[in-house]
This record gives C-alpha cells, sequence and structure tokens, in this order.
C-alpha cells in the first residue's frame, strides 16, 4: 500500500480546512470572565474545604465549590453578570461579597477573609469598582 503526499494548493486548503474545523470551539468561549481568590482566616492561615458559592441573583443560577489545599477557589467560564459570592466553614461565620461585576474576558481576585463564630452569622461585603476620575 502506497501513501500518497499531497501537495500544491490541494495540501494547504486541506490543512487551512483542519485548522479552521478544530478552532471554532474555542472562539465560541471568549465571552466568558473568571473569578478566583483566596479563603484566609483573621490571622491570614488559608481555609482548606471551605464551601464557596456563586449566584447570579438576576438568575438564580448558583455554582459551587470548595477551596483547595492551598485555601483557593475558582470559577472560570463565568458568564458576564453580577453575582454574589458566599464562603462558609465550620467555626467561621459565612462572609458574602455582592456586587461582584464580571466583564468580558475579565480575571476578578476576590479573597475573602472569614471571622470566627457560627456559620449561622453572616458578614456582607460589597464589592464595587472604584470610579475612575479623568485627570
Amino acid at each position: 500500500m502506497r501513501m500518497r503526499l499531497y501537495r500544491g494548493w490541494g495540501g494547504a486548503l486541506l490543512a487551512a480546512l483542519t485548522v479552521l474545523l478544530f478552532s471554532t470551539g474555542l472562539l465560541a468561549q471568549t465571552d466568558r470572565g473568571t473569578i478566583t481568590g483566596t479563603i484566609t482566616d483573621p490571622a491570614g492561615a488559608v481555609v482548606v474545604a471551605a464551601n464557596v458559592t456563586l449566584t447570579n441573583p438576576a438568575t438564580g443560577v448558583k455554582a459551587v465549590t470548595k477551596t483547595t489545599g492551598a485555601g483557593v477557589y475558582s470559577f472560570p467560564q463565568v458568564i458576564p453578570a453580577v453575582y454574589s459570592i458566599e464562603a462558609e466553614a465550620t467555626g467561621f461565620k459565612k462572609a458574602v461579597v455582592s456586587e461582584v461585576r464580571v466583564g468580558v474576558l475579565q480575571n476578578l481576585a476576590i479573597d475573602i477573609q472569614l471571622e470566627v463564630g457560627s456559620v449561622t452569622e453572616s458578614v456582607t461585603v460589597a464589592s464595587e469598582a472604584p470610579l475612575l476620575t479623568p485627570t
């Protein structure tokens, strides 16, 4: 059996069509943002296995994750909108960060410090970007 090597325009066209076919899936996900952060205690130590919930109040859609061994959480591929983030762990008050605005291709770092207390108590923080003032 002999293999035939395509040369000239035919081979280049085949290669271009193959690249185009496989790259269209990548373009569909470029409108998303990312939210990551670290959950710490009052002493600055990381909180492992804390529950972190991302909620879109407008739609009620929620995503849930846990912090890693380094106290880090991540929500990749977040649709641009306004969200709230809740973090809770045993022995700490639940922390809520509201008004987290995610834009297209925006990577936000939202670090949260939990306060010692009962999970039934909560601390709410509003996260708003500072307004730019023209100079």
